[in-house]
């Protein structure tokens, strides 16, 4: 792993790109604040969103009596709302008509990448969408169930990789930090159409949605491994370095593409979106904007049952370094502490337990294991994993992950976050066992 000691470098490279608009170079003239006004002074309330010349958009949440409601541009200027109406089809959608023309945004049906939210000092704060999976609401509208890097507040404004609106969050989820519910713009459309709301164009591009258009890297996501191709821009007797970084963590990995290959094998963990590029070995590995890129979102995993394959336990235990045991070994239990990975004297194992059925010929898959921590961090190993008819009924294994945990305390300047760690495994890409724990308290669910 290689520490981006620059972190805002990346960032800056993302916003070259057009990947987060730069709210002080374009900014938002779409996206006006809600202040309500009374005898006690004014208080902000949230986002609403112009989607026709006179009416806005939001959650209602964010919403008051109309009478006492403005909204202020960023440069200051102000409309006086003349009607508001809340709960649009039953969605938690409000509209509000404005005393003036507003630029309305426009409506996108590509995959948000950009959260705009308000502070308390009415300042606007930007965060990068990790994941949108389309859901329903009960009201028959599409909706996104979503995560950013942030808390989400009602009237987030979701926007595409253009700025242009792709979705309005209308609640939170309580299922964890920067979850959130959001109509997308195509169920806005559907609920405003006969407001002189324009439809959201189609995308330009049909294939690799969650894929920069025209990038010369080509990934794809195969057997629980990232298979990065970069034949688009090798040139022959050199070596190239493909650069993948998780776009939630403080690192990136380097790959090394040696002369006469042009595809790597990446880690990553489902779920989660990767900025990658490439360069030519032994050059400045600083992203700069010629070099070739893609921004990529690592599929959601399936549940494996390949091979009737279930999960009859799966926990963390720690336990000293210098003990040996068995491979099919029933590990004990005992609750994984900070002390004990940082003084060397301790490992920690995953201990798995699992049946499965197999033929005549043993059967090997990769076996992936990824470390999710409370602030939204994610570390990766690699494996190999034998469905064998010699351990069948039930094949009892464990793996030292000491190494996921240690790194991310490097990286967290040896001081662990609070809450709770997941630690999920999987077998060629599908998800094959999950165990929770705090440091110094173990979860011993099987799930």
């Amino acid at each position: 792993m290689k520490k981006i000691v620059i972190l805002w470098m990346l960032a800056a490279a993302l916003l070259c790109l057009g990947l987060v608009p730069a709210m002080a170079e374009a900014g938002y003239p779409a996206i006006w604040r809600l202040v309500q006004r009374g005898d006690q002074g004014e208080q902000t309330l949230g986002l609403a969103t112009a989607v026709s010349d006179t009416l806005l958009v939001t959650a209602d949440a964010c919403v008051c009596d109309g009478s006492q409601l403005v909204l202020r541009g960023e440069d200051g200027s102000e409309l006086r709302a003349l009607s508001v109406q809340t709960d649009i089809g039953g969605t938690g959608l409000s509209t509000i008509v404005v005393d003036g023309a507003v630029s309305p945004a426009g409506l996108s049906s590509l995959e948000p990448t950009t959260a705009v939210s308000i502070m308390k000092d009415g300042s606007l704060k930007i965060a990068a969408v990790t994941d949108a999976l389309v859901s329903e609401l009960t009201t028959g509208e599409s909706a996104l169930a979503l995560t950013v890097g942030e808390d989400v507040l009602p009237g987030t404004v979701l926007l595409d990789e253009k700025g242009r609106l792709s979705g309005l969050c209308v609640a939170s989820l309580g299922e964890g930090k920067g979850r959130a519910l959001a109509l997308d713009a195509v169920s806005v459309y559907e609920l405003l159409k006969d407001r002189a709301v324009e439809e959201p164009a189609e995308p330009e591009s049909a294939s690799a949605p969650l894929q920069i258009a025209g990038s010369e890297l080509r990934v794809s996501w195969v057997d629980g491994l990232l298979q990065v191709d970069i034949s688009a821009i090798a040139a022959e007797g050199k070596d190239y370095v493909v650069d993948v970084a998780d776009l939630g963590c403080p690192y990136f990995m380097a790959y090394r593409v040696t002369a006469g290959t042009t595809v790597t094998s990446a880690l990553a963990a489902p779920g989660r979106t990767l900025f990658i590029y490439a360069h030519e070995s032994g050059t400045d590995d600083t992203f700069d904007e010629s070099m070739p890129y893609t921004l990529y979102t690592v599929p959601e995993a399936e549940m494996m049952t390949d091979h009737s394959y279930q999960a009859s336990m799966t926990y963390l235990t720690m336990l000293p370094s210098s003990d040996t045991y068995d491979e099919t070994e029933v590990l004990p239990a005992h609750a994984p502490t900070v002390a004990g990975l940082t003084s060397g004297e301790q490992t920690l194992w995953l201990m798995a337990g699992s049946v499965y059925e197999v033929g005549e010929e043993d059967e090997e898959c990769v076996m992936t294991c990824s470390l999710f921590t409370p602030d939204g961090w994610c570390f990766n190993a690699v494996s190999g994993f034998v469905f064998s008819r010699q351990y069948m009924p039930e094949d009892t294994w464990h793996w030292d992950v000491t190494e996921l945990m240690t790194e991310y305390l490097t990286y967290h300047d040896g001081t662990p976050a609070d809450g709770t760690y997941t630690l999920c495994y999987y077998l060629s890409g599908k998800l094959a066992g999950t165990a929770t724990f705090t440091l110094g308290e173990l979860s011993k669910a099987v799930k």
